[in-house]
């Protein structure tokens, strides 16, 4: 039937009507209906209610629907814009308080040079981090296309191919094994029809499809119900499009991804420091201006100095050095085959202490296996992983029988090996094995001569093929049952109840140790008779777990990190592979069936599993979630369509490299090379660039207190002011910013994955260093007030020894800091150079008439360079001192503080 039809109606008439039976047809798919309606529904009434036929629509009613639904596609929620991206990049409070600052010095305190080269440092730090982010965003688009580029749908009753994006609600697709489905759609007709949906449901098996009415309570599960992105393995079928775009299950779990927020340490960790930073350097020039005001010093004056103080107590080097230290670790990670997508979330890797990996794909190949074979007289193990030719059988058993075996599993296969592999994936393992044997004996089995096929049905639980002989494969307690016969060495014999009994307890044993088990039998005959056969043996297969994955998991664990699997598989299967890889020897299984009811009592149950199997996309996003409100920084792999919820929910979301666009886009980092232990170097660069940016925090943070003390002292005692702002720009932005952002470059300590992760609430600022810094700008602070002492007699002179030992000891610092970290000087050369580059501008200023003019200094004696440099020596002796005795006490605390509580408990 014509989907629309309105006799001779006026033009205006005509376009109204059409519009509101096209609304009304919308209004049904998209509000009113949901895809339940459509399971439980026989198809008849489902052609009806789109207003379609089994023939397809009209070229111009699909084109009018067309205009109406829009096209095929996954649209963006948010569109990428260069401009929101770059403005992003001054989000940030270190920022806006310079900012503030730029503008006071330019506008009220008349430093000009102050202004610009604050405002410089903002606009050279927003374009690193703009370059590094834009970079990252033109490398991996976000929410591409998940259908296939063209579709085969009828079209006025005729079969064409068109581009998928033009596909409507009402069309009608032709689907054969290989193709992409390119839409969600309801089953009408089909025959042997088989769906792999792993991307959706995480089940790595292909699931059989009906015409038929079915009654399930998840849309996912319907068997009339096929899914856009998911293909076809087996079979031929016709299917009524139901949704498109965004209205699919693709499109759904896409919009959950983006509603879904992604919260990084990092962030959150630079904000409380900027915070707390903010509000006691405001504190600090409040005071001192209120200070000056009661001594009655001159109030412009003092707000000069108030501003000085401000410039000096904000580490505007802090945003250049993290931008410096994340991009760096970006080039290195990729240089260790994974790509990170977010400057800040390289941080996040140091910190992570949970890790969910999802077992398709990640932890496993995704390509069924060959392991064992096993036959009346003997059993083979088949070596090799995948679909690599690479595999030797070794063990005790016939090699005749297995030959039998060989031919009865290459010719009973609608699998195909031309350029690549075709086909059902549990086919395609069996093609592998066969050629795995025929490799290894030089032998050559029988041509796939076919007269005559019985194609496998859910029903029989077997698939059989006739050509000189019958050959059947299927579920092993099918086979068996309809088995009398049996080969032993090459000979037929009975195959009596205790054979029979044994077979099928090696099919159970074989099934418990999450292998897929076949039977394989044969029978004479010049057609096919589904009985009385000749039973051969079983396969058993696996999707085996990635290479060397295990060692790397006990890696991780070595490291501090728990490790999770989270999956859409079966639980027995989940807990044998979670086993084989060491995740736990006796591994703890909560399947989806409980999720939710554990997470709702807060049950410990969720933190103890080492498995979740049987899970849905929102209970991955649940698990997740409980994990980060308990506290824990989590990270997830996944590959498909259904992981990209939780991928963007977990502080670390990461996709592997076979990953679907979607699951890319969610992601916080992308596996180049599909491996745990690219992970796991990922994580060792994260640790030791969270140790870059506490090295540059403790190393400024002691300089620029010992800065704000010398200024306020000074100005409380009545002394001269020792340091101008453009002075302590200076030293803020350019002695500190080369040697600083040099720290970016130091590799990871040895023993950096020897500790345990720091949880996200761990400040940058952690307790050893709080001592540090002041006990060390409090040194720093006595040997300044020493100089403003001795040379307050000559503003010029004092303001030039005090500039200049600040240089000098900030380049000590720096080498002091870097041993307490355990970085020897001389493995970063470009902190060297950088150390030499600050002092030799330095040299600069002092004796050349523009930096006295600029900086208000005066050239300085050799006396004066032999003082700097005792105070120097004196202050790196000190500092090294303080830090060997820290170390020496601390452990004895601890041991003390440990001894007092086993003897209070005894």
């Amino acid at each position: 039937m014509r989907p629309v039809c309105f006799g001779q109606q006026p033009a205006p008439i005509k376009t109204i009507l059409n519009l509101i039976i096209i609304l009304n047809m919308m209004w049904k798919t998209f509000a009113n209906k949901r895809f339940n309606n459509y399971t439980n529904l026989n198809k008849r009434k489902v052609i009806e209610q789109f207003e379609s036929s089994e023939d397809g629509l009209d070229q111009a009613e699909a084109e009018k629907r067309l205009k109406i639904v829009g096209p095929n596609e996954l649209k963006k929620t948010k569109k990428f814009s260069a401009l929101k991206l770059f403005i992003s990049q001054f989000a940030n409070p270190l920022v806006i308080v310079l900012i503030i600052s730029a503008v006071i010095s330019y506008f009220f305190a008349g430093e000009g040079v102050d202004a610009s080269l604050i405002m410089l440092i903002v606009v050279f730090n927003a374009a690193i981090g703009f370059r590094q982010e834009y970079a990252a965003e033109k490398i991996i688009e976000s929410l591409k296309k998940m259908a296939s580029p063209k579709a085969k749908v009828f079209r006025n009753g005729k079969l064409k191919t068109i581009p998928s994006s033009e596909i409507v609600p009402g069309d009608v697709l032709l689907l054969e094994a290989g193709d992409i489905i390119s839409a969600d759609a309801r089953i009408i007709k089909c025959h042997n029809f088989y769906v792999l949906e792993s991307i959706l449901t995480g089940e790595s098996g292909p699931v059989e499809k009906t015409e038929h009415i079915t009654k399930s309570k998840r849309v996912i599960k319907a068997k009339n119900m096929i899914f856009s992105g998911t293909r076809v393995t087996k079979g031929k079928a016709y299917a009524l499009v139901v949704s498109t775009g965004n209205y699919t299950e693709i499109g759904r779990i896409a919009k959950l991804m983006q509603e879904t927020e992604t919260k990084i340490p990092l962030v959150e960790k630079l904000k409380r420091l900027s915070v707390l930073l903010s509000a006691v350097t405001l504190a600090i020039i409040l005071f001192v201006f209120l200070i000056g005001i009661y001594y009655h010093h001159d109030i412009f004056t003092m707000f000069k100095t108030a501003v000085s103080l401000g410039v000096a107590a904000i580490p505007e080097g802090l945003p250049v050095v993290v931008t410096a230290a994340l991009a760096i670790g970006i080039k290195k990670i990729a240089d260790k085959k994974a790509l990170i997508r977010r400057l800040p979330a390289i941080e996040t890797l140091g910190s992570i202490d949970v890790v969910f990996l999802d077992k398709t794909g990640t932890i496993t190949k995704n390509e069924m296996t060959v392991t064992e074979v096993v036959l009346p007289t003997g059993k083979f193990n088949l070596s090799g992983i995948g679909y690599s030719s690479g595999g030797l059988f070794t063990g005790r058993g016939d090699k005749n029988d297995l030959k039998k075996l060989m031919a009865c599993a290459y010719i009973c296969n609608d699998a195909e090996h031309k350029e690549t592999y075709f086909g059902d994936p549990t086919e395609i393992a069996l093609i592998v094995a066969a050629e795995k044997y025929m490799k290894q004996f030089s032998d050559v089995l029988p041509i796939r001569n076919r007269k005559q096929t019985i194609e496998f049905t859910s029903e029989r639980k077997m698939m059989s093929v006739l050509t000189d002989i019958q050959y059947t494969k299927g579920a092993p307690e099918k086979i068996i049952k309809l088995c009398n016969k049996v080969l032993v060495h090459g000979t037929v014999k009975n195959f009596d109840q205790k054979m029979k009994q044994k077979m099928i307890e090696k099919s159970d044993e074989m099934m418990n140790d999450a292998l897929r088990v076949l039977a394989f039998a044969y029978r004479q005959g010049k057609d096919i008779k589904e009985k009385d056969m000749i039973f051969i043996g079983l396969v058993g297969m696996i999707d085996p777990p990635r290479e060397h994955v295990d060692k790397a998991i006990e890696e991780a664990q070595s490291a501090g990190i728990t490790v999770k699997m989270i999956t859409g598989d079966h639980a027995i299967t989940a807990k044998a592979i979670a086993e084989m890889i060491g995740i736990s020897k006796d591994c703890k299984v909560v399947t989806g069936e409980y999720v939710d009811e554990y997470i709702k009592n807060n049950s410990k149950k969720i933190e103890e599993a080492d498995v979740f199997a049987r899970v849905t996309p929102q209970q991955k996003i649940n698990i997740i979630d409980y994990f980060e409100n308990k506290g824990y920084t989590t990270a997830m792999t996944g590959d498909g369509v259904n992981d990209a919820p939780a991928l963007k929910r977990a502080s670390m979301g990461i996709a592997v490299a076979e990953a679907t666009d979607v699951a890319k886009a969610a992601s916080q980092m992308i596996l180049l090379k599909t491996h745990f232990q690219t992970i796991l170097n990922a994580i060792e660069f994260g640790r030791g660039i969270m140790d870059n940016i506490r090295k540059f925090v403790l190393y400024l943070l002691t300089c620029n207190i010992a800065e704000v003390a010398v200024v306020a002292i000074s100005t409380l005692l009545h002394y001269p002011i020792p340091l101008t702002p453009v002075q302590l720009l200076w030293i803020n932005l350019v002695t500190d910013g080369p040697p600083a952002v040099a720290l970016s470059l130091d590799p990871p300590a040895k023993d950096v994955m020897l500790r345990k992760p720091e949880g996200k609430h761990v400040n940058i600022i952690n307790g050893k260093m709080s001592e540090k810094i002041i006990s060390i700008s409090i040194l720093m602070t006595i040997i300044l007030m020493f100089l403003v002492n001795a040379a307050a007699y000559d503003t010029s002179y004092l303001q030039t020894m005090v500039f200049t030992a600040l240089v000098m000891f900030e380049s000590v610092r720096i080498i002091s800091v870097r041993k307490e970290f355990g970085q020897p000087l001389w493995n970063n050369k470009i902190l060297i150079l950088s150390l030499i580059f600050a002092f030799m501008m330095q040299l600069a200023i002092i004796y050349t008439d523009i930096g006295n003019q600029w900086f208000h200094v005066i050239p300085l004696t050799l006396y004066d360079w032999a003082l700097l440099i005792t105070l120097s020596v004196t202050l790196y002796i000190t500092d090294v001192t303080v830090d060997k005795v820290y170390d020496f006490i601390l452990p004895l605390i601890r041991h003390q503080q440990t001894s007092g509580t086993s003897n209070l408990e005894g």
